[in-house]
């Protein structure tokens, strides 16, 4: 489907997207990460572990936005760049609020 369609690989703020594949490392959402709980209680910060991306606890701020002082939510940012499938997903066609 993604043919020569580059947005979630353009959209990703660590560049952890190539075609097809994620790389864990860089992902603000690697899944096998035990420090997200850390990050969630504070006791610890995303440069700990990724000091090594510059900007990485601002992108993370930014890219993993709070709904209350004790709830996150997870970086979408490619998802939500992605034309495919957004009103399956609860999102408006590319271009409109």
């Amino acid at each position: 489907m993604c043919g020569d369609c580059t947005r979630c690989l353009d959209a990703c703020p660590t560049g952890a997207l190539t075609p097809y594949k994620v790389d864990p490392k860089k992902c603000l959402v690697n899944p096998y990460a035990d420090e997200y709980i850390g990050l969630i209680s504070g006791e610890s910060k995303y440069s700990d572990k990724h000091g090594w991306i510059p900007n990485i606890d601002e992108i993370y701020a930014t890219h993993s936005p709070k709904l209350t002082e004790n709830s996150f939510l997870m970086c979408t940012t490619c998802q939500r760049a992605c034309p495919y499938g957004r009103e399956e997903r609860g999102l408006p066609p590319l271009g409109e609020s």
